[in-house]
């Protein structure tokens, strides 16, 4: 086996090979737990679904919500879990209102399409 040394490319950049899938079941369950609650309110059998909603977010977030918990205790961790809810649920609502308002932008025709490549524009402070 061959030891590295030295500089890498791979040790700057965005390091795909090393990153975790999104939050995107983390936040849905998230935003459901909200969203359910008031199902409560027709029947006491029904809140159950927000409890199953809430139970999805925190095993998928156990690794987290355990390090806090070994790190400061108990209700750090509850602390912790509190805001990672808030977070994941402001994150999934604000990517759906996002995405609600390219689809209505580009229905009116209005949208302008994505350009790749580098900007047209010159950066701020760049000498022309």
């Amino acid at each position: 086996m061959r030891a590295r040394a030295g500089f890498q490319l791979d040790m700057i950049g965005t390091g795909r090979h090393k990153r975790r899938k999104g939050p995107r079941l983390s936040s849905a369950s998230a935003t459901a737990t909200f969203l359910t609650l008031p199902l409560a309110l027709l029947s006491p059998w029904l809140l159950g679904v927000p409890a199953a909603a809430l139970s999805v977010f925190l095993y998928r977030n156990r690794v987290f919500i355990g390090f806090a918990r070994r790190h400061r205790g108990v209700r750090f961790a509850v602390w912790v879990a509190w805001m990672q809810l808030c977070f994941h649920t402001a994150f999934f609502l604000g990517a759906c209102v996002g995405l609600l308002r390219v689809a209505y932008e580009l229905g009116r025709r209005r949208g302008e399409p994505i350009r790749t490549g580098p900007s047209p524009v010159p950066s701020a402070g760049a000498r022309e």
